[in-house]
């Protein structure tokens, strides 16, 4: 884990861009000044994970870039996801729609789907599911219904 306040250092972990980054064994990057829960979150994932194989990571991204282009297709808004290694998508499901977040929990091999909290302080949950499969269709199931539900 890398614990940082110089923002070139912090970038290039978490770009990966320079052969020490790619050779380095960072489990995480988290930037000073730094939230708390973060940092705790990072400490115990780097404890109790192993890092993912190449072929796991190029599976993992093809899963999301899949999930993307679905999402995409199905209507979502305000895509985004994940650059430092964590595999997470949020999005909304219409203009007016919620912010949803769609978290892949790698060492458990679940997809967890949330809303976002009208405030945005808190991800509400709710899916649990065992592949990319299951979980692009229960995102697109929720856009369908919340684009019905603005009508």
């Amino acid at each position: 884990m890398l614990l940082s306040g110089r923002p070139s250092s912090r970038d290039e972990a978490m770009l990966r861009e320079s052969e020490r980054a790619r050779s380095s064994a960072v489990s995480a990057v988290v930037a000073k000044p730094f939230d708390i829960d973060r940092l705790i979150a990072a400490v115990k994932n780097a404890m109790c994970t192993t890092a993912p194989s190449e072929a796991s990571r190029q599976s993992a991204a093809a899963d999301t870039d899949r999930l993307m282009q679905r999402l995409r297709g199905a209507g979502a808004l305000d895509l985004q996801t994940s650059n430092a290694g964590r595999e997470w998508v949020t999005f909304r499901a219409g203009p007016d729609g919620d912010l949803f977040k769609v978290y892949r929990w790698r060492s458990a091999g679940t997809y967890f789907i949330g809303r976002y909290a009208p405030s945005g302080e808190r991800l509400l949950p709710l899916g649990e599911l065992a592949d990319a499969d299951a979980a692009i269709v229960y995102c697109e199931r929720l856009i369908e219904y919340e684009r019905g539900a603005d009508r």
